[in-house]
């Protein structure tokens, strides 16, 4: 073992020095590891950073929407508060930013009543029926045009139910490929499936054929959550994907038509 010897009239001067920064250094190595408390001496148990004041508030980054839109590889838990737009607290949830709304105010919207006959090819669902809507905002959802308009950025559940019935007897099987469905689209660029429901079929054994059919009538239900931005656009589709036979839409039951449910959460 090495030892170290002080030896001079100012020994105990540089004894004192060199135990004062041992002092230090422990010190340091202690506050790295413990809690921090402003206006508290003893913090919560649970908590790194304590901050308590009947005067004072804690005031965050703040930052316009195009700043935090520029926060480059944002941390999931990030919370920021926006001073333009939709002015408020934004938390990143690992996928995007979601607005933390006021307490108990829902946005969103359930639209009813909307029904179509003779529908074929590619068609967007409209004509629901205003007195049958609940929304969140006069303008979130246009009911003759079928259009969602999402008010700010997060998630959103989405559901959709819609009952359908064949115009006419399918005369021959699906062939390959033919798989009709319902989904509800992001329409505005870039366009995207949200949920995508397929109508049911029927696979049917005849001698020595397999013959796949659709059934008559039937319910598609679609629902999922999912991230939009202020601004996007969700409309309800049926397409049909290569089926000739045209089908009439409606609902679960005959007064409140197709139901589409979407809201922030």
């Amino acid at each position: 073992m090495k030892t170290l010897h002080i030896i001079g009239k100012n020994s105990s001067l540089v004894i004192l020095k060199s135990f004062l920064i041992l002092f230090l250094l422990a010190g340091f190595s202690n506050v790295a590891q413990a809690q921090v408390s402003i206006g508290i001496n003893a913090p919560h148990s649970s908590a790194m950073l304590h901050v308590e004041s009947t005067e004072r508030g804690f005031l965050g980054p703040r930052m316009t929407a195009a700043q935090r839109e520029d926060i480059d590889d944002p941390v999931q838990g990030l919370l920021v508060y926006q001073t333009d737009g939709e002015e408020g607290f934004y938390y990143f949830d690992g996928d995007g930013w979601v607005y933390l709304a006021n307490s108990g105010v829902r946005i969103g919207a359930t639209v009813k009543g909307a029904s179509m006959s003779g529908v074929s090819g590619t068609t967007q669902v409209t004509g629901f029926n205003p007195s049958l809507s609940e929304k969140s905002s006069a303008g979130i959802f246009n009911e003759a045009t079928g259009v969602f308009t999402a008010p700010s950025s997060g998630r959103y559940r989405m559901t959709a139910v819609v009952n359908y019935k064949t115009t006419a007897a399918l005369s021959a099987s699906l062939g390959a490929g033919v798989d009709p469905y319902l989904e509800l689209r992001k329409i505005n660029s870039p366009t995207s499936t949200l949920a995508m429901g397929y109508l049911p079929t029927l696979n049917l054994a005849l001698l020595a054929l397999t013959t796949r059919v659709i059934l008559g009538t039937g319910t598609v239900v679609l629902t999922g959550d999912y991230y939009l931005n202020a601004g996007d656009q969700v409309g309800l589709f049926y397409v049909a994907n290569g089926l000739t036979v045209s089908l009439n839409l409606a609902g679960p039951d005959n007064d409140n038509g197709i139901v589409v449910s979407i809201w922030k959460h």
